[in-house]
């Protein structure tokens, strides 16, 4: 049995375990190669990417590359690790104004947060009640959006507090709502900018 031979079922084994989204054993699996050929290198390369591996995906790219026939496989690849570390700058700038934002508010409501108005209340009752929906809809999706919902009620709730603490005039009211608004982008792009949505949508279309 040549080694070409040799190779051929660890990288079929391999290919399995990263459809199987397993991309660390799929990496096991190509080191177990002696010397990997493009098709087993490319399978490494996928596995890193899937494991936002970056150093090990740059590695696996400029070694493929050198295979002729491969490089525009590399380079997709290659896009797809700069998309990634761009939905977690996003999340990151999310993060941070999700932060900020609830902040501000929760200083300004201060004690009136203890005590919830029917405002308050409506607000959150309207987000629960989407949350179930989008739950019952899609339990993949609708937990995602079931934790966005949730820090939207807190944020809610926050600002509410503040406007009925400070009895604050019309600039005020505005400023209040703007900052609700960017808490509220924020959180939404902190929680759903990082998910692999390919993924995420194929598994909801299996389940269906």
């Amino acid at each position: 049995m040549t080694a070409s031979a040799g190779a051929a079922p660890r990288r079929r084994a391999a290919e399995i375990q990263l459809l199987a989204r397993d991309a660390k054993e799929a990496i096991r699996t190509i080191d177990q190669i002696p010397d990997p050929d493009p098709r087993a290198v490319r399978i490494a390369l996928d596995a890193a990417v899937q494991l936002q591996d970056t150093k090990r995906a740059d590695r696996l790219g400029q070694e493929l590359r050198k295979a002729p026939g491969w490089s525009n496989h590399a380079d997709r690849q290659g896009l797809e690790l700069l998309r990634a570390d761009q939905r977690r700058d996003l999340a990151r700038f999310g993060g941070a104004m999700f932060a900020f934002a609830l902040t501000v508010l929760v200083v300004g409501g201060a004690g009136a947060l203890i005590r919830p108005t029917r405002h308050s209340w409506l607000f959150v009752g309207v987000l629960g009640a989407a949350s179930g929906v989008a739950v019952w809809g899609s339990p993949l999706i609708g937990r995602l959006l079931a934790l966005v919902f949730l820090a939207w009620g807190l944020l809610g709730h926050a600002a509410i507090s503040a406007v009925r603490r400070t009895a604050a005039p019309l600039r005020m009211r505005l400023f209040l709502v703007t900052l609700l608004g960017l808490g509220m982008v924020g959180v939404a792009l902190a929680v759903l900018a990082p998910i692999p949505w390919p993924f995420v949508l194929e598994q909801v279309s299996r389940q269906r």
